[in-house]
């Protein structure tokens, strides 16, 4: 089976335990505005362009983002680090995008992993039918699944779709064994106000089992608003200033208040 990935990272330490190899897939069924990975919204490659200028004279050329990949083909690159997997107790992330948008693909290659016992994450918005997730999440050794707004007229503004599913689709999975790592990206002027925040609470209060392992607030930063341009897409949040770490303190505590133990600033 062929899948369609924008990029892959060796070595990485922010997806998952450990050592990690990164594989991006093209694709999301969100439009957050506020999104970090623009160039793997769409399903399909797209140009890049690179603008330089030398000498007052301005030069542009493009770079094709998004590459069709046999499953077999992407298997044998992520073995390469089995080593490093093994001593650090790593293994391999999926993210994008959302590898949820290409779950035949994702699913090939998460059964390959699982023969060969290689720790598998993914990284998801929990955005797709109840029984591609339980798919998913069975064949998955840890899940971490963004929840970006407790209220779903909100969540519907921000990222295109109702949280409903999403939230279901966590309840749904409580029976597996499969770990959950919870993310909540913290943006301004979206869901870091009071009334927002009490919302999430309540929600976390809700969602609590023992199979959601961790809280991991995720600041917003600016580090991908140089893609906007590259990518030919209005950037929505240019005069929005970076969360910083300690900005996330008071939200941490409250957290450790309503009984959560392992919370962490950042990815």
């Amino acid at each position: 089976m062929t899948g369609i990935i924008f990029d892959l990272k060796r070595f990485t330490l922010h997806d998952g335990p450990g050592i990690r190899t990164t594989v991006f897939f093209k694709g999301c069924p969100l439009r957050c505005f506020w999104c970090h990975n623009p160039e793997g919204i769409s399903s399909q490659p797209i140009e890049w362009i690179h603008e330089r200028s030398f000498d007052r004279i301005c030069f542009a050329d493009s770079e094709t983002i998004g590459q069709n990949i046999e499953a077999d083909e992407l298997f044998c690159f992520l073995l390469r680090d089995r080593i490093f997997y093994q001593e650090s107790d790593g293994g391999v992330s999926f993210s994008g995008g959302d590898p949820i948008a290409q779950t035949s693909f994702l699913l090939e290659i998460l059964q390959k992993c699982k023969v060969e016992k290689v720790h598998c994450c993914v990284d998801t918005s929990g955005f797709a039918s109840q029984d591609d997730f339980v798919k998913i999440a069975k064949a998955s050794d840890l899940l971490l699944i963004d929840l970006k707004h407790a209220d779903e007229v909100s969540h519907l503004i921000g990222t295109g779709v109702s949280n409903k599913l999403i939230i279901n689709n966590i309840k749904n999975i409580n029976h597996l064994s499969t770990p959950i790592w919870l993310r909540l990206p913290m943006i301004p002027g979206f869901n870091m106000d009071s009334q927002s925040w009490s919302l999430m609470l309540m929600l976390l209060d809700n969602l609590k089992s023992d199979k959601i392992e961790q809280i991991h607030l995720l600041p917003f930063h600016q580090i991908a608003a140089h893609k906007y341009n590259k990518c030919g897409m209005e950037y929505q949040m240019k005069e929005v200033k970076s969360v910083q770490k300690v900005d996330l303190y008071p939200y941490y505590d409250q957290l450790r208040e309503r009984g959560w133990k392992k919370i962490c600033i950042g990815g």
